[in-house]
């Protein structure tokens, strides 16, 4: 087994941390426009459908979900800690 970053070998998992990113959209809202106008509900419905008629699968799951997941070595794994902590922090 290899750092899926580095190339690091890992024999026997010695020194191995299992990753995983998840993201899942919540309350999709795609039906309540953004100015509150519930006038066109269905009109807006209608468009929204023929947006996904038009997606391959893959493409309408990644609109809602996104999954990473791996293997890395210690070094890698607190790479990705700061990383990831640099992009929570940064606003």
């Amino acid at each position: 087994m290899n750092c899926q970053r580095c190339g690091m070998e890992l024999p026997g998992s010695r020194g191995a941390y299992r990753w995983r990113g998840e993201v899942v959209a919540l309350g999709e809202d795609a039906l309540c426009p953004a100015n509150g106008d519930m006038e066109d509900v269905e009109g807006t419905r209608q468009k929204l459908l023929a947006q996904l008629s038009a997606m391959t699968p893959e493409r309408a799951e990644a609109e809602v979900y996104q999954l990473w997941e791996g293997v890395f070595c210690r070094y890698c794994r607190f790479e990705l800690g700061r990383l990831v902590e640099k992009f929570l922090s940064d606003k």
